[in-house]
């Protein structure tokens, strides 16, 4: 029994190694030469300065319309104040948010959730602020740095992967409106964003490191909990019992189970996964663990999955929008379709529609599902304009890279 459980502690190491090596890899940065510090200091004082400004109404309010930028704008206005703090996490080399790997975070929606949605506001809003100021690039910074703020939330756990894509959205948001409200007279501001959103795709999309945090975090709890369970009745006849080599079977199971809920994000198909996270869950129900049976692992990989699968529909969404806007400085109005666009990524899952005679557009999500309000859903749309003169003699817009 102590010689199983040293291998299961050596696995965990090993997997505690590796996620160290991979959150120490270069992040993203913008327009500036890096800062060696660790963004995590700053997002945790940007975090706790908006958890001690918002309400319990604000608090609500974030809860139901985080992804309706409109209903925010209505509620808190230009109550943002400074966004300094989380420009300047975004401009650090590194984020490493001291992990412990010990038990999971807390979940208390105020502590980290609704501040961070807030932040993600604010930092909307100081792009569009600089947009309207004609700062092009510097609008760009801001609504990247929400980007840089989703990716580096996705180091952490499954909630903080949850928090990310929240986070991610709402940049989106903003860039989307940023993309289809404005017209800059510098053909570098659309090249920009399109060489970084290629930049930061594998940084923002994707699950992140939440499924090998969470299951980290779990086993040592878990496995604090069978001692705690074995050690109290080894006294008396239970010395009898074999409680180590009964602690490290459990433990093996246990890990078995966490493993196999973190596959719930990486299973292809709707379907099987859904049957693979049911399974999973039942399993646990059953479980001997008070901690295991309350906890339903396997719902949040899968709620992880669907939300990181809707994060990319949105994020190609934008990428298209920028090719169109491309496209319409070419040829003075926009495409009848998409495969003209020639863009390096499937488009069976978006809408697109030609509008004015080509002089607007929508696009939209396909598989979008219906119970998501539609004031939530993100639908890019570009109102017609005036029709503008054909530049050039070029007949297709440029790849993305």
């Amino acid at each position: 029994g102590a010689a199983a459980l040293r291998r299961l502690e050596a696995s965990r190491q090993r997997d505690i190694t590796a996620y160290l090596q991979r959150i120490s890899m270069p992040r993203p940065v913008l327009a500036t030469a890096p800062l060696e510090e660790d963004a995590a200091v700053w997002y945790k004082r940007a975090i706790a300065a908006a958890a001690s400004r918002l309400s319990r109404a604000d608090n609500i309010a974030l809860g139901s319309d985080f992804d309706d930028v409109g209903a925010l704008e209505r509620r808190f206005g230009d109550r943002c104040g400074d966004a300094e703090l989380l420009l300047r996490g975004a401009r650090c080399s590194h984020c490493d948010w001291g992990l412990t790997f010990q038990r999971p975070e807390p979940t208390d929606p105020t502590t980290i959730l609704m501040p961070a949605r807030f932040l993600a506001y604010c930092l909307v809003q100081e792009g569009a602020r600089r947009a309207d100021a004609s700062d092009w690039h510097g609008a760009l910074t801001a609504h990247f740095a929400a980007l840089r703020f989703a990716g580096d939330l996705r180091l952490n756990n499954l909630l903080g992967g949850l928090i990310g894509i929240d986070v991610a959205r709402m940049g989106l948001a903003g860039l989307g409106r940023l993309i289809t409200n404005v017209d800059p007279a510098d053909a570098s501001v659309l090249q920009t964003l399109e060489r970084d959103l290629g930049k930061f795709a594998p940084h923002v999309l994707g699950f992140g490191e939440g499924p090998v945090v969470e299951r980290l975090e779990l086993f040592a709890l878990l496995e604090s909990e069978a001692q705690q369970h074995a050690t109290a009745r080894q006294g008396g006849l239970g010395r009898l019992v074999p409680w180590r080599a009964g602690t490290a079977y459990r433990m093996y199971q246990i890990d078995n189970l966490l493993r196999r809920a973190g596959a719930v994000v990486t299973t292809e198909g709707y379907d099987m996964r859904l049957r693979l996270a049911v399974a999973v869950d039942a399993e646990a129900a059953a479980n001997r663990s008070p901690i295991l049976r309350a906890t339903a692992p396997a719902q949040w990989w899968f709620r992880l999955r669907e939300n990181a699968d809707a994060l990319v529909e949105c994020y190609r969404m934008v990428q298209v929008a920028v090719r169109l806007e491309e496209w319409h400085g070419l040829h003075g109005q926009y495409p009848d379709d998409t495969p003209a666009l020639r863009v390096p990524f499937d488009m069976g899952k978006l809408e697109y529609v030609a509008l004015a005679e080509r002089q607007g557009y929508r696009l939209q999500s396909l598989s979008v599902r219906a119970s998501v309000r539609s004031s939530a859903r993100f639908v890019l749309e570009r109102r017609p304009r005036p029709a503008s003169p054909v530049k050039g003699s070029k007949t297709q817009a440029p790849a993305l890279p």
